[in-house]
């Protein structure tokens, strides 16, 4: 899932895995009791008890990273970057850029042979 700029921000400086899945699901549009359906809990309850803990398991942290489009290393503070990209998403991205830098390269080149004459 890729992020507008402002919620990319919020989500790195979210600390404690229980805020980090609160405001991963409600910048999702998710409720706590559809949340804690997807996550096949008895009650929306269990999903707010989540929502307080600081730590997270790994099995919880994996079952909800894909319900919020997050990697599990994100939900358990392991790293700030939310985005969880396939190797697909970050070959066009690196692909993007490198295009980018290809572009300024060439027109660089062409500014310095018009100095050097």
């Amino acid at each position: 899932m890729f992020f507008d700029p402002n919620a990319l921000e919020t989500l790195r400086n979210t600390k404690g895995a229980g805020n980090r899945v609160r405001a991963l699901r409600e910048y999702s549009n998710i409720s706590q009791a559809e949340l804690a359906s997807m996550m096949e809990y008895k009650s929306r309850q269990a999903m707010y008890r989540v929502e307080q803990l600081e730590k997270i398991s790994l099995d919880v942290a994996t079952r909800l990273a894909t319900f919020l489009g997050t990697s599990p290393e994100y939900i358990m503070g392991l790293t700030d970057n939310p985005e969880n990209m396939s190797k697909e998403e970050i070959v066009h991205r690196i692909s993007k850029v490198q295009a980018k830098f290809k572009d300024a390269y060439k027109e660089l080149e062409e500014i310095k042979r018009m100095v050097e004459k």
